[in-house]
């Protein structure tokens, strides 16, 4: 199984810095995984230290975001959206990966070619 890299949680807290259009919703999504896991609070390396493992695939509950559906079907083998009445949530099969390609989108995901 894998596991959330600190890695990922870097390369997020890096989005946001720059203003990456991505970046605060990919900290709002791995603040929601880490809720659902634990009640611990930390960065991924010392909740590691305290034996909790993030799991990176995971459905995870959020607020619908317009940019989570973009996502989806951009990235259908990383990321799944479901928003209908009552059900919002997201089917996250490689967070670690998913994180990687949307740091790397040309101006900082403002625009995709």
């Amino acid at each position: 199984m894998e596991y959330i890299t600190q890695a990922t949680e870097d390369r997020i807290r890096k989005m946001v810095k720059e203003g990456h259009a991505y970046g605060d919703m990919l900290k709002y999504i791995l603040r929601k995984i880490k809720e659902q896991a634990t009640y611990e609070e930390g960065t991924v390396t010392q909740l590691k230290k305290k034996g909790i493992r993030l799991d990176n695939s995971i459905q995870v509950s959020v607020y619908e975001d317009a940019r989570m559906n973009g996502l989806a079907v951009r990235y259908p083998d990383l990321i799944g959206a479901v928003f209908c009445r009552d059900l919002h949530y997201l089917n996250i099969y490689d967070f670690n990966k998913l994180v990687k390609v949307v740091s790397e989108l040309p101006w900082k995901g403002y625009r995709w070619e």
